[in-house]
C-alpha cells in the first residue's frame, strides 16, 4: 500500500496548488462533453470515449483533494496550467497501474485453483475493478427513481430541506439549461481573447439568477436545494485519506464561490447524490427513521414489480 499511498499524497499536494480548479475545469470539459457539428458521427462518439480520459470517479478523487487546503480560484499562466493537467493524468496513470499490479499479485496459482482461498475473497484483487467500475446507472436513471424513491418522504423533505424531490429535480434541469449556454458563451469568448487569459472554469459556474429564472420554483426552493447540496466551508474532507475513503464531494458536488455563483464540475455527481443523499439525512431523524426505512422497502418492491411485469406481464390480471 505504501507506493500507492505515496502517489495520493503527490495527487493532493498538486490538487491543492493554486488555480488547480482551472486545471479540473479543462479535464471536465474535455472528457465529459462531445464536441460536434450539425451532426454526431459515429467516429466523434468513439474519439469522446477515450482510453486517455479521465474517469468520473478520477475526477472527483481530484476535486476531494482540490477542497481539503480551500480553493485558491487564481489562474495560472498557460504553462503552469498544463503542468497540473499533465502531472494529474501522470499520477491517476501510475496510481491505476498501482492498483492493477496489487490485483495481479493476489491472483496466484494457488489462490485461483484452491476452493477455500478464491480470488474473489481477497480485498486486494477487487479494489481496482471496483474503484474503475462503471457507472451503476444513467444520470436520466438517477432522476427519475429519486422521485419514486423519496415522493412518499416529500413531507419531511419540505419541513426539513425546504424542497421536495420534484423541485430539487427541477433545479438540476435548470443548472443544465444554464450550464449549456455558459459553455457556449465561455467558448465564443475564448476565441476573440488572449490565450494567457483562457480557461474553462467559467463553464461550471452557476448563478442562482439563472436558475431561478429558467426553474419553475422561487428562489428559496432553489437556494434550498443548492444549499443541501453544496460543500460546507468547513466540510474540508480532512477524512480522505486514501482511495477507499469517504469522499464528501460525492455527497455534496457544489462549490460555493459566492453568495450568488456557485460551482458544478460534474453533473451526475448532483444527481446521483439526490437519488442517494436524502435516505441517510432521514436516518439521522430518530423519529422519522422508521418510515423511511419502510418508504424505502415499498420503493424497491414496486420497482422489482414493474420491471418483473414488462418481462413477465401482470400475473394478477
Amino acid at each position: 500500500m505504501s507506493e500507492e499511498q505515496d502517489i495520493f499524497l503527490l495527487l493532493g499536494e498538486l490538487c491543492r496548488r493554486p488555480g488547480f480548479a482551472h486545471a479540473i475545469a479543462f479535464c471536465c470539459y474535455r472528457d465529459n462533453f462531445f464536441r460536434y457539428g450539425d451532426s454526431l458521427s459515429t467516429q466523434e462518439v468513439l474519439n469522446g470515449l477515450s482510453q486517455e480520459r479521465l474517469l468520473r470517479i478520477e475526477i472527483s478523487t481530484l476535486l476531494g483533494l482540490m477542497v481539503q487546503g480551500g480553493i485558491d480560484y487564481a489562474l495560472q499562466t498557460p504553462i503552469v496550467s498544463q503542468m497540473y493537467i499533465d502531472r494529474s493524468e501522470s499520477l491517476l496513470c501510475a496510481l491505476h497501474e498501482e492498483l492493477k499490479n496489487i490485483m495481479l499479485d493476489s491472483i496466484n496459482h494457488d489462490s485461483v485453483h484452491s476452493y477455500r482461498n478464491t480470488v474473489f475473497e481477497a480485498g486486494a484483487a477487487l479494489r481496482e475493478p471496483i474503484f474503475y467500475g462503471s457507472e451503476s446507472a444513467y444520470d436520466f436513471q438517477y432522476s427519475e427513481f429519486a422521485i419514486k424513491k423519496y415522493q412518499n418522504d416529500n413531507n419531511w423533505l419540505k419541513v426539513n430541506r425546504g424542497f421536495t424531490i420534484e423541485e430539487a429535480i427541477e433545479v438540476v434541469c435548470a443548472i443544465d439549461r444554464s450550464q449549456e449556454e455558459s459553455i457556449a458563451d465561455t467558448v465564443g469568448i475564448m476565441s476573440k481573447t488572449d490565450p494567457v487569459e483562457w480557461t474553462l472554469l467559467p463553464c461550471f459556474i452557476i448563478g442562482i439568477g439563472k436558475i431561478v429564472e429558467y426553474a419553475s420554483v422561487g428562489m428559496e426552493v432553489v437556494t434550498s436545494v443548492l444549499k443541501a447540496f453544496t460543500n460546507k466551508d468547513d466540510e474540508n474532507n480532512n477524512n480522505f485519506k486514501s482511495l477507499q475513503d469517504y469522499n464528501i464531494i460525492n455527497s455534496t458536488p457544489l462549490l460555493k464561490v459566492d453568495e450568488d455563483r456557485f460551482i458544478l464540475f460534474q453533473r451526475y455527481s448532483l444527481v446521483e447524490s439526490i437519488y442517494e443523499s436524502p435516505f441517510y439525512w432521514m436516518e439521522n431523524d430518530k423519529k422519522y427513521k422508521v418510515i423511511a426505512e419502510i418508504n424505502r422497502g415499498r420503493f424497491t418492491e414496486n420497482v422489482c414489480k414493474e420491471r418483473l411485469e414488462l418481462v413477465f406481464g401482470d400475473v394478477a390480471a
